[in-house]
């Protein structure tokens, strides 16, 4: 099946003008598997006043227009860093996140043991780090079709991989969509 690209022309605004916006929480009350489990938030947006600003450069919006530009919503990312080495057993502090992050650990652990997999290591060519896993990429409907998708997440990855010997994700819809020319979930077996 092929499908056609949207026009270059329909797309909302600059994508140089988005920013990723990393949030990390974590509660002050201690909780099962802290030291093993990062969840990350990514938010890719257009602050309002850059928006503004670039749309009084290059249009003839009055002030009173410009000043009512709101921030515009891109998409949104979240990923979880696994501590191999920590205190907790890794696939046990996966699972206890959710079955998308579990299923990932079950192709890339010896989940008994909970080191990498024999295969894994063997694929790895220097398997000493912890592992990124991205969870969820969702971009707005208006921003679907201009390749934007893994652009955010390649950058979101370089700034979140730091020390980590992989990263990790299962294709699927994160919003429910159905994939067309997808066969499934895809997860090499190592």
């Amino acid at each position: 099946m092929t499908t056609v690209a949207p026009s270059i022309d329909k797309i909302p605004a600059d994508p140089s003008l988005i920013t990723l916006v990393y949030q990390h929480e974590h509660p002050v009350q201690p909780f099962e598997f802290e030291d093993t489990l990062e969840v990350w938030s990514v938010t890719a947006r257009i602050d309002a006043d850059v928006l503004a600003e670039e749309l009084a450069a290059s249009t003839d919006m009055d002030q009173e227009a410009l000043d009512a530009v709101e921030d515009v919503a891109v998409g949104r990312m979240s990923f979880v860093r696994v501590r191999m080495f920590g205190p907790d057993h890794p696939f046990e502090a996966m699972d206890s996140y959710t079955g998308d992050v579990a299923g990932i650990g079950e192709v890339v652990l010896d989940v008994a043991a909970g080191e990498w997999s024999e295969a894994f290591e063997a694929a790895i060519e220097h398997p000493v780090g912890d592992l990124l896993i991205m969870d969820r990429v969702v971009l707005e409907p208006a921003w679907r079709g201009f390749g934007l998708g893994p652009v955010l997440a390649g950058s979101a990855i370089c700034r979140l991989s730091e020390g980590c010997v992989a990263v990790a994700c299962e294709p699927g819809s994160a919003d429910g969509r159905e994939l067309a020319g997808w066969p499934g979930a895809l997860i090499p077996s190592f």
